[in-house]
């Protein structure tokens, strides 16, 4: 793979023979540009302060086979896009994710890691939003795609931007947060029917890049087994919520028992 010296996401970036069945569309972003590369700068900073604030520490131990990698991470990229349409409101049954936890289910031990890790992955994307809520939308417009354009080929050249130097768990919740970015992006533009697009610009990547350091660093559990959530303190709103509550339970019970003292209930 050769890079052009115009820019991360120049013409030359993605020389090699793509998988896909869809003519690829490379990005071009223009030298002036400056506005995606800053925000590619900054995804990977998110994903360096959520490796510090969630305490991610990276161990080299070799996980289930890549190809297993690959698959389980395809699954838990429908499962994370179908998530982010629900909550962006924009999910619908014919974009044809309904399925996805059925088919979950038959994949026999895959199923299991699935289900196990995603809720991790869910953790950890939504601390990438909470940190940057700005960061992961509007992201065709950004590397200059006009609307009717297809968004091929933008997932992986931001996977193998974030992925050119140090890969973390905190650059791949990352682009899994890119991957719903787009399918938001897309559902909003009126072309559902480019999400198979992002789901098979995953698989790329995955093949490509992603799985061989899943593989490496334990495999997918290597997700929960390296992520914890630091203890957040009590704040002072919470106190006042707290001892205003126990007030109230006093208070009641003060007067419930003058109450049934007064009637001789006692």
């Amino acid at each position: 793979m050769e890079t052009s010296s115009s820019g991360p996401f120049s013409d030359g970036l993605i020389q090699q023979k793509r998988k896909l069945s869809f003519p690829t569309a490379t990005l071009s972003v223009p030298t002036e540009n400056t506005a995606f590369r800053r925000r590619l700068s900054n995804v990977g900073d998110a994903a360096r302060k959520l490796s510090t604030s969630i305490g991610w520490k990276t161990v080299v131990v070799n996980g289930p086979p890549p190809e297993e990698v690959t698959i389980i991470g395809r699954s838990l990229c429908s499962l994370y896009i179908r998530t982010k349409l629900k909550r962006a409101g924009v999910f619908n049954r014919k974009l044809g994710l309904t399925r996805v936890r059925s088919t979950i289910g038959t994949m026999d031990g895959c199923g299991i890691v699935i289900k196990e890790v995603f809720p991790g992955l869910m953790c950890a994307c939504s601390e990438l939003e909470r940190i940057y809520p700005n960061l992961y939308c509007n992201i065709p417009r950004l590397v200059g795609r006009k609307p009717s354009e297809s968004i091929g080929g933008i997932l992986p050249a931001v996977g193998d931007y974030l992925f050119r130097e140090e890969p973390s768990w905190g650059k791949v919740a990352s682009v899994y947060c890119v991957a719903g970015g787009l399918a938001v992006d897309v559902v909003r533009l009126g072309r559902p029917d480019w999400l198979p697009i992002i789901m098979d610009d995953m698989k790329e990547f995955l093949e490509d890049r992603m799985s061989h350091w899943v593989h490496a660093n334990g495999g997918w559990l290597g997700l929960l087994s390296h992520c914890r959530q630091i203890e957040q303190d009590i704040s002072f709103k919470e106190y006042l919520a707290i001892f205003g509550l126990v007030a109230v339970i006093f208070l009641v019970s003060f007067f419930v028992v003058k109450l049934f003292a007064k009637l001789g209930l006692f």
